[in-house]
Order: C-alpha cells, then structure tokens, then sequence
C-alpha cells in the first residue's frame, strides 16, 4: 500500500495534526500512570500539573498502602524522595527511609511537614543522626504509630515517648546498651512484636531479656540476633516471655548456648531459626516446644537428613508446617516422600534448597509417589523450592 493514499490531496505526512500524551484524556492518562513504579510517578508529577493530579490519583491506587522506600544518599534518590513527599506525603501509610550524608534536616522535615498523622502508620528510619528537635516533633505528631524501626546512628538521641497505638518496634543497628531505647521501650508496655536486629553477646542477653519482659506483658513476637559468649553450664529453665507466640533467632553461634536464653515454652506456635550451625543441641532446644506448630529453619551450614527431620517431627506433637531452606540435599525424594506419608499432623512442607538443579524433575517424581487425592506438590524453578500440601488436613487448618 502507497504510505500517501488516504492523505488528502495537497497534505503530506508533516502537515498532518500530531497526536501527543497530552491529547490524552483523563481517564486514558490514569490507565497509562496506573503502570509507573512510585519513583516514576514521582517525577512524572512534578513536570505540570494536569500530570501531578493524574499522579496522584495513580500513586492512591497502587501504592497508598504499600511500603514505599526513601533515601537521601545522593542527588537522584534526593531528587525522587522530595517529590514523593511534596506530592504524596499525604497519602503515604508504611515507608522506609535510608539517610545519606547530606540534607537529613532539611528530609524530615518534609516528613513531619506532608505526612498525615493519621494515614501514616508504619516507619522504619534508617542510618543518620536526625537533629533532636525533629525527633521531638515526630513522637508529638505520629502518636498513630502502629509499627517503629529505628536505625543504627542515634547515639543519644532521646527517644523516649509514648505512642498508644504502637504494636510493633525494631532496633536495627542501635546497641540496646542505649539507656533512650531502653526507655523506649519500657514508656509502650503495648507493644506485641519486638525485634532487635543486631548482634548482642550472649552473656548479655539473659539480662536483656529479663529488663525486656518486665517491661513488656502482651509481647507476642520477639526477634534476636547474638553472637557467642561466655555463659554458666546449666540445663534448660524456660523463664522469660510467658506470652510469647512467635520466636526468630538469627545469626547464632553454637547450638549447645540455645538453651541459656531461657524463652518460655508454654504457648509458643511459631519457631523461626536462621543458624550457622544444627547438632544435637538445636535439635534438643526445639523440641522443648511442644506447642509449636510452625517451624522454619534456614541458611545452616549442616545439611538435614532424614533422621533429623523425623526427630523434630515426633518430637512436636502439634507441628502442622515444616519450612527447610538453603542446604537440605541430604534428603532424597524417597526419604520426603517416606516422611510426609508417616506425618499424622503434618499439613505443608516447604523445602528451598538453592544449588538443586533439577527441581522440577524431583517434584514431579514425588507427586507420582503420593496419593494425589490427598497431596498436592508445587515448585517454583527460579527459587529452587518445593511446597507439599496434604488436601485435607489444609482445609481444616485454614
């Protein structure tokens, strides 16, 4: 076909009208908006205002109640972060800042100044000292806090406030030696989850714990991570944290000092562990909960086998999910099989293990070998991960 029929006589390609974005209607802009990852939305919404109002109806639907990252190490990530706050600071509900060196004032102001004390309801604040009168100004307007994180660099910075509303609270980096997050901690005797997401020798932390739930009655989920120390040999005497229901540990040293932690066991359900090593002594630690009926245990460097899984397994008389990640190739499909076939309680394995080639080819084998009436088998190749769900008793467990 001749490119020129259809134009009409005497009008070439270059006198035609040109159709731009901003011919555009409304509705059409919002759709095409609607595709823009947050930071895209940002600079898109400071280049006129037809396209600003468009922004912000784009970021209210697909990003309002979603975590939103902020930095201001650099001019780009400045650039981006200012916009997102002089557009949509209003809006914002959970984000996440990492301060760089320069402008962290100047930030956080914006941050008191555009966001809604009502809408905002999770905050993690990362790295840099921010002035104290900031800080000052932050605790009287954000009272509707739900979730806090505080970063590693507040030295003395006084935190201490009250925030009726607030569940859960993270110390990333801070030492707890820090008298303020102590303070913190004993003015929210509310609070239901802690997480301490730092290293903290172990002969501190039996009096860590013990100032921790004095202060803290209705805490639900705990969060540790430590390294090795110097601690008396005694034998298991669960004391601390009577309503605990979830318990991670990360980071740990050596099985055998588990157990001078002294974590209640009495109506613990989630065991999270992210270990550097798994003996006899792990295994011992565990099956002291007997109400446990989620456990997860990632990135050790000693391989599971049969045996080890069978002994937690008959041990937790409750367990109904069973999580193994990074290194579980001592188990053969036979051997998972074997197992959750000869599990009276069990409702979903979950297996991830990262140098397993043939992922697909394994669990296409083990749905062969189960019953599919009662068992379902998925597999995700790029995560190298295999789920097993028993049909039933997942029903009932939902």
């Amino acid at each position: 076909m001749n490119p020129s029929e259809g134009i009409p006589t005497g009008q070439s390609n270059d006198q035609l009208p040109q159709t731009t974005i901003l011919d555009l209607n409304y509705d059409c802009l919002l759709k095409i908006f609607r595709y823009l990852e947050y930071e895209d939305l940002a600079i898109a919404s400071e280049s006129c205002r037809r396209f600003g109002e468009v922004a912000c109806e784009a970021f209210k639907y697909e990003w309002k109640d979603k975590m939103i990252s902020l930095s201001t190490d650099g001019k780009e990530n400045r650039i981006v972060t200012t916009a997102i706050l002089r557009n949509f600071g209003n809006q914002l509900q959970k984000f996440f800042i990492y301060f760089g060196e320069k402008w962290n004032d100047n930030v956080f102001g914006m941050i008191i100044e555009k966001c809604s004390s009502v809408q905002l309801t999770e905050v993690d604040i990362s790295r840099k000292i921010i002035g104290q009168d900031n800080i000052d100004q932050f605790k009287k307007k954000f009272i509707n806090l739900k979730r806090f994180g505080l970063g590693n660099a507040y030295g003395d910075v006084d935190l201490d406030g009250h925030f009726p509303a607030l569940e859960a609270f993270t110390l990333f980096g801070t030492p707890i030696e820090n008298q303020h997050a102590l303070q913190f901690i004993s003015r929210n005797p509310q609070l239901k989850k802690l997480s301490l997401e730092y290293t903290i020798r172990l002969n501190k932390a039996r009096s860590l714990l013990e100032s921790i739930d004095k202060h803290l009655p209705q805490l639900e989920q705990l969060e540790l991570a430590w390294l090795p120390g110097v601690v008396n040999e005694t034998g298991y005497q669960p004391e601390f944290f009577k309503n605990l229901k979830r318990l991670s540990f990360f980071n740990f040293g050596r099985g055998y000092e588990m157990r001078h932690l002294c974590i209640s066991n009495e109506k613990l359900e989630q065991l999270e562990l992210e270990l550097g090593t798994y003996d006899s002594d792990v295994a011992d630690f565990i099956c002291h909960y007997k109400e446990v009926r989620k456990l997860s245990i990632r990135d050790i460097d000693y391989p599971l086998d049969y045996e080890d899984v069978l002994k937690l397994s008959e041990n937790l008389p409750k367990l109904k999910e069973f999580e193994l990640s990074s290194r579980c190739r001592n188990l053969n499909h036979q051997e998972i099989v074997k197992f959750v076939m000869g599990s009276k309680q069990l409702v979903t394995l979950t297996i991830e293990d990262r140098k397993l080639e043939n992922v697909l080819e394994v669990s296409e084998e083990i749905q062969r070998k189960l019953d599919n009436s009662k068992w379902t088998v998925d597999c995700n190749i790029q995560k190298k991960t295999l789920v097993i769900r028993n049909k039933s008793r997942n029903k009932n467990h939902n």
